[in-house]
């Protein structure tokens, strides 16, 4: 790294460091209370991702963007004075008069002696004064100016557009013609101010590009952004349709112009630092990030915040940790910012930090209740690790959190603690107490938690209650709390309670019975997908496959956008048709669902296979590269990406550092694969990875 720290700067989380200058930092760090003037003092998160040598935008190949045919519009709407100014400016400073830029240093005006045959210009002096008649029209008449004035409505103007914007939206609940035909009218009409015609010009935008008129919906958007470049929501829109078009290039064009206007524009900033990333140009988006180093912190944390997440995604684990340190000193009561600094530590196994930072966050906002969730997970694991059953840190905190948190999400807490009291007690069974008389703790807990639970969630608890009961042997009682729970579900839920009581059929071997249910669950909540998947899945376990490839036909005919159902199908293809079946089905499922990472996933698996003539590692490559980009929380498609990668090294070592990175910033949360590697319910997705 850069920066050559001392062992003070380099303190834990807990640290109590003081922020004040220091010449390893390049630049001394802001006050926390804030002035006018802290507004122009550098501040570290310049020194985080500012280039010395180059400056924000100069010397680098990042520099100049591709030009295109599309970059026409845009240089037409850039203001004049930003093709020669130095990107240390703000965006009011191209726009000083000369009169001003001249003006030395204040201080006591020498008397000059005027001859007394002098001119008398008094009047002259007096109206070009500011505040004058002479100096107003000359302001006025600065465009830039002008347009930015525009942006501060009166009250007036508001209730107009508030009228407007009521009845537009009433006719477009009959036909988006009407609703653009009344737009049109309200334009022609003068019913509605001038300066805000944009917004009415930005809603019929969004109307032609609903209506798939791309390119109608572009002039619109091209129109909006002339009229008022410093609104914003214009250049947002607009670098959205792009990308929904795939003309990336051009997104990238937009939002650099929109910040020419909007310099600091906590939106548009985002969009384009995720936007660089996205087209892999991490040093461009640290780039837009070293802009903000004139700006107080108090207005832009949030934007600094995405670049701590920007380096902690890319790997860069001591930049993140320094800014999110930071950031935790400038802005302690925003709840969020804690938990991606715990969610950093925890990725990178480091549980005693993550379990500090929070405690800090707790100390700052007490009432935070994902950080209350974090903070049971971290002592069970910790717990755990020690072989300590009894979890005794967990249940300190869990304590505290009954003491603390909203009385909304007491009942989540005690669900919480009967579910970890479940685990430890499956972990130490048969070790020193029976298995029945293990779980009694736990059967405390969730009557707890039904006696402070919502009525209308108590089903859920009847569910956990009853699966718990499911794992060790006590049919009867899991069977008694499946259908009290489903008695109480509303009817929104009710699929959800049929499909645990057909599993518990099936789980004790009365497949007939199993199956019943699911026919009942089929014709009752036909508009449920995962009824027929639950099906199939069962005719699947019995090897009834004949039978799974009918009821999935027929699901696919009502659920034709379900991507799960689809990736079922190609497995049945398979097994019923062999590899130019299997082709054929996965041709009709992206077509059907071009966006689904199960259906890429198994695209994934067709090509995986040595023993057949569909193997080709690179096109099965590009299909988990779409897999993952997709539906990056199905786990199966990083199991598979593993799988990929000790074929093609089959000879030689394996860097899976990458693919390590990438599947924690993904955060898998299902798939049959990912469920079958991770041994528990704490495990990180780099521990699957390592277990897989």
């Amino acid at each position: 790294m850069a920066y050559d720290l001392t062992p003070a700067e380099q303190g834990g989380w807990h640290s109590n460091a003081s922020y004040g200058f220091s010449s390893k930092f390049g630049y001394g760090m802001p006050s926390p209370t804030f002035d006018a003037r802290s507004a122009m003092t550098p501040s570290p998160h310049l020194a985080l991702w500012q280039n010395p040598d180059t400056g924000i935008y100069g010397g680098t190949p990042q520099a100049s963007q591709t030009e295109t045919t599309h970059s026409v519009y845009v240089a037409s709407v850039r203001p004049p004075s930003t093709a020669t100014a130095s990107s240390d400016q703000g965006p009011r400073d191209h726009q000083v008069s000369k009169k001003e830029s001249k003006r030395g240093k204040r201080g006591k005006k020498k008397l000059k002696e005027k001859p007394l045959n002098a001119p008398q210009n008094k009047g002259k002096e007096e109206d070009s004064r500011p505040g004058s008649a002479t100096h107003n029209q000359e302001t006025t008449e600065d465009p830039g100016e002008r347009k930015r004035a525009e942006l501060v409505e009166n009250a007036a103007t508001r209730i107009a557009f508030k009228e407007f914007y009521r009845c537009f939206r009433s006719e477009e609940r009959f036909s988006f013609q009407k609703a653009e035909e009344f737009a049109l009218d309200a334009l022609d009409n003068g019913s509605l101010p001038v300066s805000v015609h944009w917004r009415v010009y930005l809603e019929l935008a969004d109307l032609a590009k609903r209506s798939n008129r791309f390119v109608e919906a572009r002039s619109l958007y091209q129109r909006v952004c002339q009229q008022q470049p410093y609104a914003s929501q214009g250049w947002l829109e607009y670098s959205k349709l792009e990308e929904e078009c795939g003309h990336m290039n051009r997104v990238t064009n937009i939002l650099h112009a929109g910040l020419e206007y909007c310099e600091y524009s906590e939106n548009l900033l985002t969009r384009a630092v995720k936007h660089q990333e996205k087209m892999g140009n991490v040093n461009g988006a640290r780039e837009l990030l070293a802009r903000l180093k004139h700006v107080g912190i108090d207005k832009v944390w949030r934007t600094v915040l995405e670049g701590a997440l920007l380096e902690s995604r890319a790997g860069n684990a001591f930049m993140a940790r320094r800014v999110l340190k930071y950031l935790m000193h400038h802005v302690p009561w925003y709840g969020p910012l804690y938990l991606e600094a715990y969610k950093l530590e925890r990725d990178l196994g480091r549980p005693t930090d993550a379990l500090q930072i929070v405690q800090r966050g707790l100390n700052e906002i007490p009432r935070y209740g994902p950080l209350w969730f974090g903070a049971f997970r971290l002592c069970e694991e910790i717990d755990l690790s020690k072989l300590d059953f009894h979890l005794p840190e967990a249940f300190v905190m869990i304590n505290r959190a009954t003491l603390n948190i909203s009385k909304e999400l007491v009942w989540k807490v005690h669900l919480e603690a009967a579910q970890m009291l479940e685990r430890a007690a499956l972990e130490q069974s048969g070790k020193t107490t029976p298995l029945n008389s293990a779980f009694d703790i736990a059967r405390h807990r969730f009557a707890l938690t039904v006696l402070t639970c919502p009525s209308n969630l108590r089903w859920k608890v009847w569910l956990a209650s009853g699966r718990m009961e499911l794992g060790i042997g006590n049919i009867k009682v899991a069977r008694k709390l499946f259908l009290r729970a489903h008695h109480v579900v509303p009817d929104k839920g009710r699929s959800a309670s049929l499909l645990e009581c057909a599993r518990l059929e099936e789980f004790i071997g009365c497949t007939h019975l199993a199956r019943s249910v699911l026919c009942k669950g089929r014709v009752l909540y036909c508009n449920d997908w995962k009824v027929w998947l639950e099906s199939v899945l069962l005719e699947i376990r019995t090897m009834n496959l004949r039978r799974a490839l009918e009821i999935v036909t027929v699901a696919l005919e009502i659920h034709q956008g379900t991507g799960r159902l689809w990736a079922t199908l190609i497995q049945l293809c398979q097994i019923r048709g062999g590899d130019q079946a299997q082709i054929f089905a996965l041709q009709r499922a992206l077509n059907a669902v071009p966006k689904s990472g199960e259906v890429w996933c198994e695209g994934a698996r067709i090509h995986l296979n040595p023993f057949s003539d569909t193997f080709d590692v690179s096109r099965a490559r590009r299909h988990l590269f779409f897999a993952t980009k997709f539906t990056p929380q199905y786990g199966d498609s990083f199991i598979e990406a593993l799988r990929l990668e000790l074929l093609h090294h089959m000879r030689s070592a394996i860097d899976l550092d990458d693919l390590r990175q990438a599947c924690s910033n993904a955060d898998p949360n299902y798939g049959s694969l990912w469920f079958s590697c991770r041994r528990h319910p704490c495990d990180t997705p780099q521990r699957v990875i390592e277990d897989a």
